[in-house]
């Protein structure tokens, strides 16, 4: 349980309202913000272990905050150098938290009905009442994180809280004082949007949201987020919608063409867009490039051997699984010249029937005629202690699991993830320390805790892109599961039928595999677990601009798709694993990684993570509207004609109400994005969808 979750869970038995918001920022990540915030520790349970780092909202209802932002020079608030010794007094009595600009939070209990109001006490001194909300320890964002004062923490209920004094009452209920001007911030940046700004400002959001091609479902949960939070006082709900039904009228190249001609006011008048884009969509970077199953030695004759003997050829799973095979081999035996080991985690992904299983019978076939039958692990992820024991049998393993999806779907469901937790984290440990030492904590005994030197796991898992991809969360692409992960996907998810050959491994196959089955690298005993030093390859310098130019490449892509950075995480790491295999697939004695096997690998890993980094940008929603939009347009989509009714709708959302479903479709239609039209039934004509684009 993270921090973050205990002190959700805390909150709310001490009475308070809490709701998830973005992990490292103020964004609600439910569709109504504070609106869905709850006392239910149920619920706080299923928000905080879908993402246990998403910031933590506190409603400020019957409550009142004292919002005191730093000053101007970035020096201390001079407000209270204003007050009364008493009234000084009176403020220390409440919890106080100072935000990551270095301002305070302020709490106390209040029964006057008080709402927002933006520098009306003093000058950039705000509150937060009904309807608004402040984010609490040990919430942080890009500006650090949020810390209780020592001894004014939010340990009480409620009604131990001091009531707010009665001269900040009267302050409150003075004439407003001038508000500041448009664009100034509260602490973290916040931008306040008072009276006469509010409708240009949500309509900046939402026609940037629609040039990227968003929804009116997807831009009207954002707008009533931003309303909630920046707009002083909130607009009516129903005037929200009005802006994003109005800017979703409009096809995104419209929006976009509008900004740049500097008459956005057309899109809705009187409501010029003026904000930055949030982001950009990120780009799919198309099939995996045909040039890269071309690998030399080993893995290109075992990618050979496996087209010829395959039922349906299968290019990119016969050079995943024939990776697998050569990180097996290698195991313990080679590093590069910063330790780096040959251990992977792959993915081969096709369509349903279209020859997943070839190369993981190809491996174990030939893993057993070299002798290295010990190697083949267990065909399924079940628990942390059988990957403990199966290590601590033999050292390296190669588990190879069919519908790996499957597996990952599980892992992202709420309802499995603490059973799940200690098998993921047990694989995110294998990964890392492959050149140290895992002692098992598994066991109740400690004389039964196992050392495993040197642990070497390699995965190869196949799977039907769809389950992958549904699998898909915030949590699993942050949390360094997926970014472990290798993904390869096959060009044709069905290839046709070819009459295979009927053949042996080939014995240069069998030669070479042997070859490294009886390996011991100079000065080394693989036997003694606790002395072995594998061969060490070093890395020329060509082969290190590479490198660099790839970590470019990355920074690049995170820059202009920051919601999908922590996809990349591990993509260097296994890009020096990869060029490490090719090198000694072509070259078994081979003593440096020159630039051919650095550019092979980096442009596999580059395809494979921005393949990953499309779809998650696809897949990974945000707030319950987005996913249900996401979810409906994919079907509709993928459907032939006119053969998607509300009827078939309703049957494949079986967890979807049928009036959300409806006013989601009815949003749909509204905002242009699918049109309808009438099909025949056995008993009657039926109104029938499809994707506006595809007509």
């Amino acid at each position: 349980m993270s921090a973050q979750h205990d002190t959700a869970t805390r909150l709310v038995e001490l009475g308070y309202r809490v709701f998830p918001c973005a992990a490292g920022g103020k964004m609600p990540a439910t569709a109504h913000g504070c609106n869905d915030g709850t006392t239910d520790t149920d619920t706080v349970d299923a928000w905080w272990s879908a993402n246990p780092a998403y910031n933590i909202g506190l409603c400020c209802d019957a409550l009142l905050v004292v919002d005191i932002d730093i000053g101007r020079d970035g020096k201390p608030n001079q407000w209270t150098k204003t007050l009364s010794e008493q009234q000084v007094d009176e403020l220390a009595q409440a919890p106080c938290a100072i935000t990551p600009r270095g301002g305070q939070h302020l709490i106390f209990r209040q029964e006057h009905g008080l709402r927002n109001t933006t520098s009306r006490i003093a000058d950039r001194v705000d509150t937060r009442a009904d309807g608004g909300y402040i984010l609490v320890a040990p919430s942080r964002t890009e500006n650090g994180g949020y810390q209780w004062v020592p001894g004014r923490e939010l340990d009480v209920s409620r009604d131990q809280l001091p009531e707010v004094p009665q001269w900040l009452i009267d302050a409150i209920a003075k004439q407003a004082t001038p508000v500041r001007a448009l664009g100034e911030t509260l602490n973290d940046g916040e931008a306040v949007w008072p009276e006469g700004s509010r409708n240009s400002r949500l309509a900046s959001v939402a026609g940037y949201m629609r040039r990227s091609g968003r929804s009116e479902a997807v831009i009207l949960a954002a707008l009533l987020a931003e309303n909630l939070e920046k707009c002083q006082p909130p607009l009516p709900e129903d005037e929200v919608r009005k802006i994003a039904k109005s800017i979703s009228r409009y096809e995104a190249d419209q929006v976009t063409q509008s900004v740049a001609e500097g008459h956005a006011d057309e899109i809705l008048p009187g409501t010029p867009v003026i904000e930055e884009a949030p982001f950009d969509p990120v780009t799919d970077p198309g099939k995996f490039p045909a040039h890269l199953v071309e690998v030399p030695g080993l893995i290109g004759d075992v990618i050979a051997h496996n087209l010829a003997t395959c039922h349906k050829r299968q290019p990119e799973l016969a050079l995943a699984g024939a990776i697998a095979l050569m990180a097996t081999l290698t195991g313990r035996a080679v590093s590069d010249e910063m330790g780096g080991r040959s251990n992977l985690y792959l993915i081969g992904l096709c369509g349903s029937g279209g020859g997943k299983n070839h190369a993981r019978t190809i491996n174990k076939e030939i893993l057993s005629l070299c002798g290295l039958e010990a190697r083949i692990g267990s065909e399924k992820i079940s628990s942390t202690q059988g990957v403990f024991s199966a290590l601590s049998n033999c050292p390296v393993q190669l588990m190879q699991i069919d519908e790996l999806g499957g597996w990952l779907e599980m892992v992202s469901d709420v309802r499995n993830g603490g059973f799940l937790k200690d098998a993921v984290d047990c694989l995110m440990t294998m990964y890392g320390d492959a050149r140290t030492i895992v002692k098992s904590s598994a066991v109740s005994d400690l004389t039964r805790v196992k050392t495993i030197h040197q642990p070497h796991l390699v995965i190869y898992g196949t799977s039907v892109p769809q389950r992958v991809w549904d699998a898909l969360t915030d949590k699993n692409t942050n949390d360094g599961l997926l970014s472990r992960m290798v993904l390869i996907e096959a060009s044709d998810d069905n290839p046709p039928r070819q009459q295979p050959l009927a053949m042996d491994v080939p014995q240069g196959i069998l030669d070479q595999a042997t070859w490294w089955a009886q390996y011991k690298p100079p000065g080394a005993n693989l036997e003694d677990k606790g002395t072995a030093k594998p061969r060490r390859l070093m890395t020329t310098e060509e082969s290190n601009a590479m490198y660099e130019e790839l970590e470019r490449e990355i920074v690049s892509d995170q820059k202009r798709w920051p919601q999908i950075e922590g996809v990349y995480a591990r993509a260097i790491e296994n890009a020096r694993k990869m060029a490490l295999l090719y090198t000694l697939s072509g070259d078994r004695e081979a003593d440096e990684i020159g630039v051919v096997a650095a550019s092979w690998a980096c442009q596999l890993i580059l395809h494979s993570y921005r393949r990953l980094a499309h779809m998650a940008d696809q897949r990974i929603c945000r707030n319950p509207y987005e996913r249900l939009y996401k979810r409906v347009m994919r079907v509709i989509r993928n459907a032939e004609g006119w053969e998607c009714t509300k009827t078939k709708l309703l049957r494949t959302f079986t967890d979807t109400k049928a009036n959300d479903l409806s006013e989601m479709l009815s949003r749909m239609v509204e905002s242009g994005v699918i049109v309808t039209g009438q099909v025949k039934t056995k008993t009657k004509n039926a109104v029938a969808y499809r994707a506006a684009d595809a007509l």
